[in-house]
């Protein structure tokens, strides 16, 4: 996570420390009432362990607070000894110069630290995902770039040490894709960021401008694709009933031989309440294809009811970037000029684009890093500096 000194742009650093200390003497008081609570007579027992429950949960807070005033008071001390001009104190000064800066940094750490527990918790960001590709306007050179944006993520994920299963790829006819399906997870022990936390903010439309293949005059095109990330989702995540689904199985177009376009392998499965489809055909087994349908499958019915509750959102929580509003243009890739640019954060990158990758994955990194920290100012932003009562009065 980005420190704040690098992702806080609305307000110098001692506004901040100031904020953050106004809203940990709150919980301090809160966490102070509670105890006194617990400590009273004849509490009835649901009471008291919902008590117990806060009072545990506000602890390690609580407990970083502590800290943070011991290391203030600590370099206020040692303030006031270099701020003495006595000639005996200049090598202690020096000394204390060195101290105090280690402080500094301790204190700076504590702070992140007591922040990023503060800032809400998306419960998906600990997920893999689904990452989905469509080819929009431009016709045949939009399906080419659907496949190098595919190809793009594929190759982030061989950087990043995640695994990259290809659901399904629907080739045009110039060997382009018009939609192109794969998962994303990590090693279970992996220190990385989940890869839903970092991918979430490729969702929505990427444009092209470049030279086609297909152009002979040399005029340059603008083409566009979307791309959706959705939470992955398990069973425990999403309850699909038997009856609740619809299996129908036919056979697989396209090429990959007789065994292929001779069985019904391909699976389309069709969840009844809700009217969400899936259709796969990748793989020469039923079964596996089936798997993966019933995959993808959970993870739209889970995000189509991630995408409800956000609707009830405050209007500032759901223009936060990273939201997942997917009819938005998020950011345009420049062949010409060399140039990849987020509309979001209207930061760009220049130089040789990896084509057919696009972005090659340092600097695909370098662009969801710096979305990453506006998304975490907009959240600090919306904690520490936005009064209760804006908050109360806020459209829903």
């Amino acid at each position: 996570m980005s420190s704040l000194r690098t992702s806080v742009s609305m307000a110098d650093t001692e506004a901040l420390e100031s904020a953050v200390q106004s809203h940990l003497e709150s919980l301090q008081s809160h966490h102070d009432a509670l105890v006194e609570k617990l400590a009273q007579p004849h509490v009835p027992q649901e009471e008291m362990t919902a008590v117990t429950k806060e009072i545990a949960e506000l602890s390690r807070v609580i407990q970083a607070k502590h800290e943070m005033d011991a290391t203030r008071s600590e370099m206020l001390g040692i303030q006031e000894l270099i701020e003495e001009d006595s000639e005996d104190s200049r090598e202690l000064r020096d000394l204390a110069q060195e101290e105090l800066q280690d402080l500094k940094s301790k204190y700076q750490s504590l702070l992140d630290s007591v922040v990023d527990s503060l800032l809400p918790k998306e419960d998906v960001d600990s997920k893999g995902c689904v990452v989905e590709v469509r080819a929009g306007t431009g016709g045949e050179e939009a399906c080419l770039f659907a496949k190098d944006l595919f190809s793009m993520y594929q190759r982030f994920c061989q950087f990043k040490g995640w695994t990259y299963d290809i659901v399904e790829q629907s080739q045009s006819e110039l060997g382009g894709c018009k939609v192109a399906i794969a998962t994303v997870s990590c090693p279970k022990y992996s220190e990385q960021p989940a890869p839903y936390a970092l991918l979430k903010f490729e969702s929505g439309v990427h444009r092209v401008q470049r030279v086609p293949a297909t152009e002979s005059g040399g005029r340059i095109h603008t083409s566009a694709a979307s791309v959706t990330i959705l939470p992955e989702a398990d069973p425990l995540d999403i309850d699909i009933r038997d009856e609740d689904i619809r299996i129908d199985t036919y056979r697989s177009s396209g090429a990959g031989g007789q065994h292929v376009n001779t069985t019904n392998s391909a699976v389309r499965v069709t969840h009844i309440p809700t009217g969400t489809s899936v259709a796969i055909q990748d793989e020469r087994s039923q079964h596996k294809n089936k798997a993966k349908a019933l995959s993808v499958l959970r993870a739209r019915i889970l995000d189509a009811e991630n995408q409800k509750a956000a609707a009830s959102k405050s209007d500032a929580r759901r223009q936060q970037i990273g939201s997942g509003d997917r009819s938005a243009r998020v950011r345009t890739y420049n062949i010409p000029q060399g140039r990849v640019t987020d509309h979001r954060i209207s930061y760009s990158i220049h130089g040789d684009l990896d084509t057919p990758f696009l972005l090659a994955g340092e600097s695909l990194e370098e662009m969801l890093e710096k979305l990453q920290a506006q998304a975490k100012s907009l959240a600090v932003q919306d904690v520490f500096f936005t009064s209760p009562t804006t908050k109360k009065d806020r459209p829903s």
